[in-house]
């Protein structure tokens, strides 16, 4: 009598975890997705701020290379550097763009996923 008491007991416990277990395993992944985008959109904040400050100093480049009318060797490679940078910060801002909606696009199938198996 006591035995089947103990077993029922632990055979609840075992199935209660087994039921828990993917519900804290699919909240574990859906955190782990959220830290993700939140890290990639603030490196993309970042890179389209440095973005825009790169376009202000070249615009300002410019002023001084149309006001000064390339007499100046070392204004234009300023001018060149810049907008190597611009070009890198705009692949950057494209880059982390993309990430950003392949981490969306998984999470949603996470979910589509996870939904479809609540329906069944």
């Amino acid at each position: 009598m006591g035995r089947d008491k103990v077993v029922v007991a632990i055979l609840s416990f075992s199935l209660g975890l087994a039921f828990c277990i993917p519900c804290i395993r699919r909240q574990q992944r859906q955190e782990i997705v959220s830290k993700g985008l939140r890290i990639v959109l603030e490196a993309l904040e970042h890179a389209e701020e440095r973005l825009a400050m790169s376009w202000e100093r070249h615009d300002v480049l410019l002023r001084q290379r149309c006001s000064f009318y390339l007499t100046n060797c070392d204004l234009e490679e300023a001018l060149a550097d810049a907008r190597k940078a611009i070009e890198e910060a705009t692949e950057l801002t494209r880059v982390f763009g993309r990430m950003q909606m392949r981490l969306i696009a998984s999470f949603t199938k996470d979910v589509d996923v996870e939904n479809q198996r609540r329906s069944r």
